[in-house]
């Protein structure tokens, strides 16, 4: 039998592969002993058929889990062959893990386009999923059943080893808000929704609890950003840019923030205080120094752009990628 996982979205993967680990062993091996991980990128295709064709060990079967095969081209053509051959005479289990490079996967039609026969054997089994990331439609879902399946079973806090079941439950408009904070790197969606689970118990959990735990970070990011642009350090506003992207953050989220930090700025440049401007003493400190750093002028003229750019980006009529980019590189002149 051979299962497939492949995608750009390494957690859901790793979770998938867990899930079929954890089954093979509670229903065939409870011992742990015919579980072998091999490193699909440097194995000769040689040591490879020797495993997937090994006996089980005091077993009824074998779990093989071979990870990043497609990387090793030297055996793709051999091993396409031999799985062919071998068809439903495989014994064991051969379970294939890919976990593809997001920057270089292009797509087609919503479907992504991955040159080589042996992805198109290996997707083309009867168990194969794929994996990339949600959308922000999809984000909230997740969300949603993460927290529910989390509080099921939840340290209990006055002991590490007790579990008890949270009545926990997260707000649709906390979902929302956190899905435009983290977007769709669900490594990190996963610790700040620990966190929150943690924190509010068995209340539910709210769009300020959400600002309050998790909206500090992405400003700190957002700070350092126009930081770097005051400072007219135009190659490192530039990756601070692109690392927020990368990292999966909604363009209108990172719109939506740059806005507010030029808006605050312009307040402080007015001669607003720590209190009328929302601030502790010590953020405010530091956002001063930073306001210092830009005239009057440049501190309006960003903040009118910003907020023609939220219009565009509403009504489609820009790419919100390119006009975040283009912003930066201009005020970072």
């Amino acid at each position: 039998m051979i299962f497939y996982i492949c995608g750009t979205d390494h957690y859901r993967a790793a979770e998938k592969l867990k899930e079929l680990k954890n089954g093979f062993i509670q229903k065939r091996d409870k011992a742990g002993l015919n579980v072998t991980e091999i490193d699909g990128e440097t194995v000769d295709v040689v040591k490879l058929r020797q495993e997937i064709m090994a006996s089980p060990f005091l077993g009824e079967k074998r779990m093989i889990i071979v990870r990043d095969i497609l990387k090793n081209k030297k055996v793709a053509k051999e091993l396409e062959a031999f799985l062919k051959d071998q068809g439903e005479k495989l014994d064991n289990v051969v379970c294939f893990i890919d976990y593809l490079d997001g920057e270089k996967v292009k797509f087609k039609m919503g479907k992504p386009v991955i040159a080589g026969n042996l992805y198109k054997f290996l997707i083309a089994q009867k168990f194969a999923w794929e994996y990339y990331p949600l959308s922000s439609r999809e984000l909230p879902g997740w969300i949603s059943k993460y927290v529910s399946d989390k509080s099921r079973c939840h340290p209990d806090q006055s002991s590490s080893a007790v579990e008890r079941s949270l009545n926990c439950r997260i707000s649709r408009q906390a979902s929302e808000e956190l899905a435009y904070l983290v977007g769709s790197d669900l490594v990190q969606m996963g610790n700040e929704l620990d966190k929150l689970v943690a924190y509010c118990g068995d209340q539910e959990i709210g769009i300020e609890a959400v600002r309050q735990l998790v909206r500090a970070k992405f400003d700190d990011n957002i700070f350092n950003l126009v930081e770097a642009v005051a400072r007219k350090n135009k190659a490192l506003s530039m990756k601070l840019l692109a690392g927020q992207m990368k990292n999966g953050v909604h363009e209108i989220m990172i719109l939506k923030m740059l806005t507010r930090q030029f808006k605050m700025l312009i307040q402080i440049k007015g001669g607003g205080n720590a209190s009328e401007v929302g601030l502790p003493p010590f953020i405010f400190t530091k956002a001063a120094s930073q306001a210092s750093n830009f005239t009057e002028e440049k501190l309006i003229s960003a903040y009118h752009k910003l907020l023609e750019l939220e219009a565009s980006f509403k009504s489609g009529a820009t790419n919100p990628e390119l006009s975040l980019d283009l912003f930066i590189s201009a005020i970072a002149d």
